[in-house]
């Protein structure tokens, strides 16, 4: 089977896990590791994560998308919020995974090192669920708009905060799954009210750069997107079928959206739909 990923320690107790579009984090303690997100499911990122640690490991799931739970199945105990088991069930599907894998040939994924049977079986993930590896401490805390269950990570020691796809530099919000405009709003204000003082730096999952502040400056979007204010610049992408509403752009990119680079400079940017702005729609 084909090696698809490599590694970096980038602290003390975490080691970032890359594979060709995404990364998941290896975090150690005394008695046990925990696996941080299990990638998009080619080859097999269990059996590469227990070449780095003699431990007994665990999955926390950020939440249920494809890119992230593909490789579950590699993992025997499995934490996912049950808000999002139902998103789990289709995106840990084989054809899904197929097919998010083979979408871009230019990965070299062989369709033989493509995990077959269907990503189930989870445990449930609770809002502020702590685990105890043994000196080192995780916590989930529910940052729900991206899916229903997204879920940040707390390495309490470090002061770390994992924020996977619930707040990042281009945050997807037009989704199915997705959550309104105005109720991400709420969400990223309560957290910030909530957590901010736990957490020093933040870390993402698709090789993104950004300070703490990126919760704050995405709170900020939702209100200029509410009040009439963003750039609307249209979105184009492989999550769209013909005839759907085209999603919109809060603040305008300099070229492809891959580079998540604004034109002001600023960190953050929400993808959105004008139909899922208010949750009075």
């Amino acid at each position: 089977m084909k090696n698809y990923y490599t590694h970096e320690r980038i602290l003390p107790t975490v080691m970032r896990i890359d594979s060709r579009n995404e990364s998941a984090y290896l975090v150690e303690g005394s008695r046990q590791a925990a696996l941080i997100d299990a990638c998009s499911g080619a080859g097999n990122i269990g059996d590469y994560a227990r070449s780095l640690t003699c431990l007994p490991l665990i999955l926390i799931l950020t939440h249920g998308h494809v890119d992230h739970l593909g490789g579950a199945m590699s993992v025997k105990k499995r934490y996912l919020s049950r808000l999002d088991w139902e998103l789990a069930e289709e995106h840990g599907s084989y054809e899904v995974r197929k097919a998010h894998l083979l979408r871009r040939p230019e990965d070299g994924v062989k369709i033989e090192d493509i995990m077959p049977e269907q990503v189930c079986g989870f445990e449930p993930l609770e809002d502020e669920q702590e685990f105890d590896l043994g000196g080192i401490h995780l916590k989930a805390l529910p940052l729900p708009g991206h899916t229903p269950g997204s879920m940040a990570v707390l390495h309490e020691e470090e002061r770390v905060l994992l924020l996977g796809d619930a707040c990042n530099t281009l945050t997807f919000l037009f989704l199915p799954a997705s959550s309104t405009v105005e109720a991400y709003e709420k969400t990223l204000q309560n957290f910030w009210e909530k957590w901010s003082d736990a957490f020093d730096h933040v870390i993402f999952s698709h090789f993104e750069k950004a300070s703490r502040e990126i919760i704050k400056e995405n709170m900020k979007l939702c209100r200029d997107i509410l009040d009439g204010k963003s750039d609307e610049q249209p979105f184009q992408s492989w999550h769209n079928n013909l005839g759907e509403e085209l999603p919109l752009i809060a603040k305008r990119l300099t070229g492809h959206p891959r580079n998540r680079q604004r034109e002001d400079g600023g960190e953050g940017n929400i993808i959105y739909r004008r139909t899922a702005l208010w949750s009075s729609y």
